[in-house]
């Protein structure tokens, strides 16, 4: 009769469940992967002029945790530095906007109501056309932003704000941008057609509502969008002859001057000069 010894059963065990048990497998994956990229390239300027003396760089943790810039660079198709030397935690949905020097920041943006990280190098952005990349900890580019020309008059390039992705680049509707707060944006006209959304319909004096208008347009000369009454009275000019742009505008069911409309059916027209010309209706409830 053959006796074993305790740590001898052990062993033996062990090399049976090594035989048995299949050698795991690792999934390799992204680190980012849970919410690619987690912090974006929101929006920048990089043809600073007229008061505004500093380019800037605003960043948007899309994420639903905190991330921490420690490691992490910018930088332009040549050259990357350092955001920060020391912990820096980015709470999900907040803005952080980057540059080389925040009191000038401040002086054009006074009050300048957001985050700031003064940098201190910082890669200088080309006017007629740059890559902007946000690198990692871990040398990853995060995101990057190829632009081929600027806009002028301290228009920044921005990003539309989306619950399912990046979203997409465009110019910033006003002079200045947005920074630190989410982006109001044109986007370059690329439709075939004409296209209209319009939420909700009806809606609701009352209740402070106000109609979204959103539109994708072709290439054309100019942008209107006018509110008339079913008489065909002008109510109120939203766009007026401005350049074709994609994006939307809201109406609050009030005159140019201010005053509420009476409930009813109103019109929207909506004209690319030289190209096309539509109407669609609203309805202005209690």
């Amino acid at each position: 009769m053959v006796k074993y010894s305790p740590l001898g059963i052990v062993m033996a065990l062990c090399v049976v469940i090594l035989r048995v048990v299949p050698e795991p497998v690792f999934p390799i994956t992204n680190a980012f992967a849970f919410e690619s990229p987690p912090v974006i390239i929101s929006e920048f300027i990089a043809d600073n002029h007229g008061g505004l003396e500093v380019e800037w760089v605003e960043l948007k943790n899309r994420s639903s945790a905190s991330i921490d810039f420690d490691g992490w660079s910018l930088g332009d198709r040549i050259r990357l530095y350092p955001i920060i030397d020391r912990e820096y935690e980015l709470l999900p949905g907040q803005y952080v906007v980057l540059c080389k020097d925040s009191s000038a920041l401040v002086d054009y943006y006074e009050p300048a109501l957001f985050d700031i990280i003064e940098m201190t190098s910082w890669a200088a952005l080309n006017n007629d056309g740059d890559l902007v990349r946000l690198v990692d900890d871990r040398g990853d580019t995060v995101d990057s932003f190829e632009y081929e020309d600027t806009f002028g008059d301290n228009v920044s390039w921005a990003r539309m704000e989306t619950d399912n992705g990046p979203g997409q680049w465009g110019r910033s509707q006003n002079s200045g941008g947005t920074p630190g707060r989410p982006n109001m944006v044109y986007l370059e006209p690329t439709a075939e057609r004409v296209r209209l959304n319009i939420e909700p319909n009806p809606f609701s004096l009352r209740h402070d509502e106000a109609v979204r208008i959103t539109f994708a347009v072709p290439p054309g000369e100019s942008l209107s969008m006018i509110i008339y009454d079913i008489r065909g009275r002008e109510v109120v000019t939203l766009i007026d002859n401005a350049a074709p742009y994609e994006g939307a505008v809201c109406w609050d069911g009030r005159f140019a001057d201010g005053r509420p409309v009476p409930i009813g059916i109103y019109v929207i027209y909506f004209e690319i000069a030289g190209v096309e010309r539509c109407q669609r209706t609203v309805v202005v409830g209690p």
